[in-house]
């Protein structure tokens, strides 16, 4: 049977694929982005499960969401915007079932769900029993607004905000070796243990950037010393907003009303380890410090690292924590239209 070159090619290339798949390699695709973690909404729906309901009608809006991370959520709460001043009141007063506050704003129907309150925690996965992360459900019960019936059903577009707390936590172990050990281990083909990298799964990811491993040279006395940078990464991969109070207050993000000041902020804390000594530009970190986010997107940070008391003794690792402390909000959508009724 007479076949194209194209039909030949594809033909040819059956063989090494089926090497590939039977051999269960895989091409590498090259260094893949930090996956977020934190609280992620799974739904946002009505417990009638409709788009559509009649003038006056009981409904009731509700939000489940989970805890996708690495660590626990703290100071969970949560707010319904877009129905308040529709919804609310007829010519009798307040409607609907559940509680509203006196300047008429829909609360949960749940109390640890209110921002009145203290909000709640919500535990990580455990990976190593395989258990999901932890979840809960807010919910909102109202009446439809009276709608005259020969007016076109009116569409409503409610959001939810979710709020919490959460970190993100990295590791990073540097490796330090001495021009001796350096030529020792190339002598014999071998390497220096690499630098590894610990970070939590959370809103706002980390990266450190540092050359490793690191020459030093001993002195006199044997010992040797080393300054080094190191560059720090901070974006926000959680698709929400990130807040930071200077003060330590909690509800930083529901507290904007006299100004955004702590909006597109987070509080960094940089703990060197034994051996290693933040130079003057950062030593504030070791405190705690606020940093801003620009755009709320991303930042970066340059730091000078001294490691002392190196001895030619073979390859030291010796690490660093980077801590961000933060609060984090994301928000969901959902559509709903009123038909109006005599």
């Amino acid at each position: 049977m007479w076949l194209d070159k194209g039909c030949k090619a594809i033909l040819m290339l059956f063989p090494i694929l089926f090497v590939i798949l039977a051999s269960g390699c895989t091409i590498p695709i090259g260094p893949q982005p930090p996956k977020a973690g934190g609280l992620t909404i799974e739904s946002f729906v009505t417990d009638l499960q409709v788009s559509e309901i009649s003038s006056g009608e009981p409904i009731t809006f509700q939000l489940k969401f989970r805890n996708t991370g690495s660590v626990t959520a703290k100071n969970v709460f949560a707010e319904l915007f877009g129905l308040d001043e529709s919804w609310c009141c007829d010519m009798v007063g307040i409607t609907g079932e559940g509680p509203w506050t006196s300047g008429k704003e829909k609360l949960p129907n749940e109390e640890r769900c209110r921002y009145t309150g203290v909000g709640f925690s919500l535990l990580p996965p455990d990976p190593q029993s395989g258990t999901l992360g932890e979840s809960s459900t807010c919910t909102w019960s109202y009446k439809a607004p009276s709608i005259p019936k020969n007016l076109p059903s009116v569409p409503f577009t409610p959001t939810v905000r979710l709020f919490y707390t959460y970190k993100t936590i990295l590791l990073k172990s540097i490796t330090f070796g001495s021009h001796q050990d350096l030529r020792a281990t190339q002598n014999i083909g071998g390497v220096l243990p690499a630098s590894t990298t610990s970070v939590t799964s959370s809103p706002i990811s980390i990266s450190v950037q540092t050359k490793s491993p690191i020459r030093f040279w001993t002195v006199g006395d044997g010992s040797g010393e080393v300054k080094f940078p190191i560059k720090i990464d901070i974006k926000n991969i959680g698709g929400g907003t990130v807040c930071a109070n200077e003060g330590g207050l909690l509800k930083s993000c529901k507290l904007l009303i006299g100004g955004e000041e702590s909006k597109n902020n987070i509080f960094l804390k940089i703990t060197p380890g034994l051996g290693l000594e933040l130079r003057e530009e950062c030593r504030d970190f070791e405190m705690g410090k606020i940093i801003t986010l620009w755009k709320g997107q991303s930042n970066s940070i340059t730091c000078d690292v001294v490691a002392a008391g190196l001895e030619a003794k073979g390859p030291v690792q010796r690490s660093i924590t980077i801590e961000a402390e933060y609060e984090y909000t994301i928000d969901i959508e959902t559509s709903i239209r009123v038909v109006g009724t005599e």
